[in-house]
């Protein structure tokens, strides 16, 4: 009985430390989220990752130029800090750069992927896009010989641009 009642203390004893141990880190450790916000703002700098092109970014003679980067700078403005461009050597690096640190954010109009979105976490999306194959009139593709990965939710027979 002597040994039951001391097993007992001995798991209680472990559990009421368990959960001291969890209250703690629950009621004093910042998220991940808020520590990487603070860091970027005591750092005064915010990192994008990007590509160069003349969606993402691009230089017109000394100025940044870029609907991604318009963005990207209007996010660091709204923060109170810089920005800073990381351009990406290839679009395949760019989640790799992000989580490797060596960026905070990538600005690249990157489509959500079950491989991307098991990596990266996504913001919600600002300009829907459909995929489409445009070939020369009379050049014997049609909708039908397409082969496509997902079908598309408008064929190219029913988009209003698309209409004779």
């Amino acid at each position: 009985m002597n040994n039951r009642r001391r097993t007992s203390f001995i798991i209680v004893g472990i559990l009421l430390w368990m959960l001291i141990g969890g209250l703690y880190l629950v009621t004093f450790r910042k998220p991940t989220e808020t520590a990487g916000l603070d860091k970027i703002l005591a750092s005064g700098e915010v990192t994008t990752i990007t590509r160069s092109n003349p969606w993402c970014y691009y230089r017109y003679g000394d100025q940044p130029m870029g609907f991604e980067y318009e963005l990207a700078k209007a996010f660091a403005d709204y923060l109170g800090v810089s920005l800073k461009v990381r351009i990406a050597q290839r679009w395949d690096n760019m989640i790799p750069d992000l989580l490797a640190g060596k960026g905070d954010f990538i600005a690249a109009g990157m489509t959500i992927t079950p491989e991307r979105n098991a990596r990266a976490a996504f913001s919600a999306g600002y300009l829907p896009a459909e995929p489409y194959v445009i070939t020369r009139r009379g050049a014997g593709a049609s909708n039908h010989s397409m082969i496509w990965r997902e079908k598309p939710s408008i064929s190219p027979r029913e988009h209003p641009i698309t209409n004779d």
